[in-house]
């Protein structure tokens, strides 16, 4: 039986970058619980091809936990 997708955490910030070397923010890649990686558009179907890359979220220690 396969894992259930409970939670995700965030791990990068991605970007596109245009020919003039700007960046356009996309959306965030997160990771489930079951160590599937999906990314989470910011406007879903707006980007259609191009340079894109990611700048990793430091993770962050869970609350209540040393």
């Amino acid at each position: 039986m396969l894992a259930k997708k409970l939670y995700a955490f965030p791990i990068s910030r991605v970007f596109h970058l245009d020919r003039a070397g700007k960046e356009h923010f996309l959306g965030l890649r997160f990771r489930w619980n079951t160590g599937e990686t999906e990314i989470a558009w910011e406007k879903p179907g707006a980007f259609k091809m191009g340079l894109i890359f990611e700048e990793p979220i430091p993770a962050t220690p869970s609350p209540g936990r040393a």
